[in-house]
């Protein structure tokens, strides 16, 4: 049972590095490229399946992402309980927003599809209400992603304390925990 214990981590890990690809690298590349709202409206209507997918493959995303300090949390917690608590609460911190965010991409969904709340309306409307859809999934992304970064911190430096990575991985997890913040805000 140790074994598979000390494995749950790395599976949760490659499942949100997988997950993270598709569903904010790839689909919104294919679906969010342009900025014109009528181009964008287009390349929804053109993958409304794309888009459906991005919204469950974002789920199992974030679920994953929020397992994945819990299962770290026992085999960290002895070399650092007040750092481990902070990686796991920076991560819990995100999930919602990253959640939340994803009815951005449902409102876009049914406004393409003309559902009943949005029949009738004219083009400009429904261009308009995806260009603003699409700007507030991309703003809340960031908050999100100041989160994302900072739980880097007291991993790399957990990690490191625990002997479980190298020194040079530890150093980068710091530096990508500094990096994602500054980036983001600078």
């Amino acid at each position: 049972m140790t074994w598979l214990r000390a494995r749950i981590p790395g599976f949760l890990y490659l499942t949100v590095i997988g997950a993270g690809i598709f569903s904010i690298a790839y689909a919104p590349g294919r679906l969010f490229s342009e900025t014109d709202p009528a181009a964008i409206a287009a390349a929804v209507s053109s993958q409304l399946p794309l888009l459906r997918l991005a919204i469950v493959i974002s789920v199992v995303c974030f679920v994953a992402y929020l397992l994945l300090p819990l299962s770290l949390f026992p085999h960290l917690a002895p070399v650092g309980r007040a750092s481990a608590v902070a990686m796991v609460a920076f991560v819990a911190v995100s999930i919602p927003i990253s959640l939340a965010n994803l009815g951005n991409w449902i409102e876009i969904l049914h406004v393409v599809e003309g559902r009943a709340a949005f029949a009738g309306w004219s083009p400009e409307q429904v261009h308009e209400t995806i260009a603003l859809a699409d700007a507030r999934h991309g703003y809340q992304q960031r908050i999100a992603t100041i989160f994302w970064g900072l739980w880097l911190i007291p991993l790399g430096i957990l990690a490191r304390r625990a002997r479980m990575l190298p020194l040079p991985v530890c150093v980068l997890l710091v530096m990508g925990g500094i990096g994602y913040p500054v980036a983001i805000l600078g």
